[in-house]
Order: C-alpha cells, then structure tokens, then sequence
C-alpha cells in the first residue's frame, strides 16, 4: 500500500490545497481538498500510539459523505481480530455535480509501527 499526500497550493487566505492519494492491491483512489495542516498532525499522532487495544480506531475524516460537502475522506485505522491484527479503510468520494459522484471504498491489512 501507498499513501501520498501533496501540498498543490498554499496562499494566507485558505486552508493549504492537497492532494490525498492512496493505492495498493490494484485499487487507488485520489481526492484533492482544502485541508489544514493540524488535521494530518492530529492524525499522525495519532497513528503513532495505535492500536492500544483491540477496539482502537483512528480515523482521520474530512467533508462528509453527504450534503453539499465536494468531496469525503475517510481514512480508518482499526484492529480487525482478536489477535491484533489491522487494517486500513479508505473512502474517498468526490461529487462535481449534484447526481455525478465517484465513489471508492477498499480496506488494506497493514501492520502497526512497533
């Protein structure tokens, strides 16, 4: 699996314009967003102390999957068993006009930094 994320833009007035992509496993999916830097430090640190248990999740969530939001960015992290064992889930939908929406939606198994 691969993650990617790209700063495209940033100017004194908006949130830095990104570039969110991930792939692996003949999947992919690639979403541009104004995203606050805070939001991925919030969600790296995160990453760093997961899992903790094996109910766990960290999630990073951006727009909603709903409604009047562009696009939806969601990525999961969560213990899938009960020996630890974890995955990524990845949703990205992007809406360009109101009954025109792209939708991907995969989980990756991924190991914990240790």
């Amino acid at each position: 699996m691969q993650f990617w994320l790209r700063k495209r833009e940033v100017d004194d007035y908006d949130a830095p314009h990104v570039e969110v992509s991930v792939s692996g496993g003949g999947f992919s999916a690639r979403q541009d967003s104004y995203i606050e830097d805070e939001e991925w430090l919030e969600f790296g640190t995160a990453l760093r102390s997961f899992p903790r248990s094996l109910e766990h999740e960290v999630t990073f969530e951006h727009g909603a999957p709903e409604g009047e939001y562009y696009c939806y960015i969601l990525l999961r992290a969560f213990v899938y068993d009960g020996v630890g064992h974890s995955a990524l889930e990845v949703k990205i939908s992007s809406r360009s006009e109101p009954r025109i929406r792209r939708l991907r939606t995969f989980t990756y198994r991924v190991r914990p930094p240790r």
